[in-house]
């Protein structure tokens, strides 16, 4: 018999720290995901609310915005809303300052880095709008512009509309659909009464793009860009 002192007991093992289950971090993922989503869609959202604020504050300048920003040759260095001009470098060429007023009525020209003068500028119809391109009716308020290189034409017209966006669509849809042309894109950002609608339609040689947003007043802005690949 052994008389002698007891073996230290043995401690217990460590409770395992309380930690979160797979479940929980499936739900962590996929709510960062949403979370990224939300973000990206108030941030969509904000940039296209600012580009109506500024259509319905200074058409000049957003429509001066839009035929300088599509045309490959030219670049906005300045804005100046005081003077209601914008500075503007060509590509190769020289910089010029110009008023909004000037560019959005097409009382604008420039030299080309080949030294061609070219007229840049929007027209208040659809006449220089290609026949391809679906016309939305009863628009006013009209900006259109078309650019032409190596034969083949790109540019947008805008306008300002009282139809409903669903009768906007349907008429879109149906032309785009007799040009065999198919839904590539589509997009919807809605926020209390502002709206936003894009959608994309495209075949091996053409593509447009119409944009319908609320503004003020029961009007939408009716945006419909084109190119010809």
């Amino acid at each position: 018999m052994n008389n002698g002192p007891f073996p230290a007991p043995v401690p217990p093992p460590p409770l395992p720290k309380p930690g979160i289950p797979p479940l929980g971090w499936v739900g962590i993922v996929l709510g960062s995901v949403l979370l990224i989503f939300v973000i990206l869609g108030i941030l969509a959202f904000s940039f296209i609310k600012k580009k109506i604020d500024l259509y319905t504050r200074n058409p000049e300048k957003a429509a001066a915005e839009m035929l300088v920003g599509v045309h490959p040759d030219l670049e906005i260095v300045d804005r100046n809303d005081e003077r209601s001009q914008m500075t503007i470098r060509v590509k190769g060429g020289e910089t010029l300052t110009v008023s909004y007023d000037e560019i959005a009525k097409g009382k604008f020209s420039f030299k080309d880095a080949q030294g061609n003068v070219v007229q840049l500028g929007g027209k208040s119809d659809l006449s220089e709008v290609p026949e391809w391109v679906p016309k939305v009716g009863g628009l006013s308020e009209i900006r259109a512009f078309r650019n032409e290189r190596n034969g083949k034409a790109a540019g947008f017209y805008a306008g300002t509309s009282t139809d409903t966006p669903e009768s906007i669509e349907a008429t879109i849809e149906k032309e785009a659909h007799q040009l065999g042309l198919s839904s590539v894109a589509s997009n919807t950002a809605a926020l209390g009464e502002m709206g936003h609608i894009t959608h994309t339609y495209a075949n091996p040689i053409l593509e447009f793009s119409v944009n319908i947003s609320n503004l003020k007043g029961g009007k939408r802005l009716v945006t419909v860009s084109y190119r010809e690949k």
